[in-house]
């Protein structure tokens, strides 16, 4: 099923930043720019979800969520800001005006997807070709990105495995727990990506 999703940003360029969370994905998205629009597209849209700036201009961003809970008190609003930090804002804003999550600025997208997930689950992928490129390439990326963050530790593991190997040849009794540990490093990589490869050839 379709889920319906507003986000509510004063900055275009923001707006643009927050869409890519939802690219490939079976969802509706509406953008506003100030609270007025939040409130008047609100009853019409019937979002599942809502990402929403406390600093909008023409009605606040609190004032908009704490309108929007009169209305739906089971909605899941995402406040998302790189103004109002700290306790007190935050408190305020998930006490006083019903807000179910606050974000400060900046948030990966991995975070922010995985956020907006816990409350409507994941969005089922489009089926069009052009919409599982985009999908695929996503994944591949953020697998490549682990990948790459756990370098340091591979590379720390392979100069161990180059000392076993001397140790090998000298004693003739290997270490089977550090080799071990590096083919199934690599066994697990292979696998997600035979995984992504074989899912982009469903369609």
């Amino acid at each position: 099923m379709t889920k319906k999703v507003m986000i509510a940003n004063y900055d275009p360029n923001v707006l643009l930043e927050q869409k890519k969370v939802f690219e490939g994905l079976d969802v509706e998205l509406r953008t506003v720019q100030n609270g007025s629009s939040v409130l008047e597209e609100f009853t019409e849209f019937k979002p599942d979800i809502i990402l929403l700036d406390p600093m909008l201009p023409k009605v606040s961003g609190f004032d908009v969520a704490l309108k929007i809970r009169s209305l739906n008190p089971n909605l899941p609003i995402i406040m998302l800001t790189a103004v109002y930090r700290g306790l007190v804002y935050r408190t305020q804003a998930l006490d006083k005006y019903g807000a179910t999550e606050y974000l400060e600025e900046p948030v990966s997208l991995h975070k922010l997807r995985d956020t907006i997930e816990k409350y409507i689950g994941s969005p089922v992928k489009k089926c069009g070709r052009k919409e599982q490129r985009i999908s695929f390439k996503q994944r591949f990326e953020e697998l490549l990105q682990d990948t790459k963050d756990d370098t340091k530790p591979q590379k720390r593991k392979q100069a161990r495995a180059k000392t076993m190997v001397k140790v090998e040849t000298a004693t003739g009794k290997p270490d089977l727990k550090s080799t071990s540990t590096i083919d199934i490093k690599r066994k697990s990589t292979r696998k997600k990506l035979k995984a992504i490869l074989k899912e982009s050839h469903v369609h």
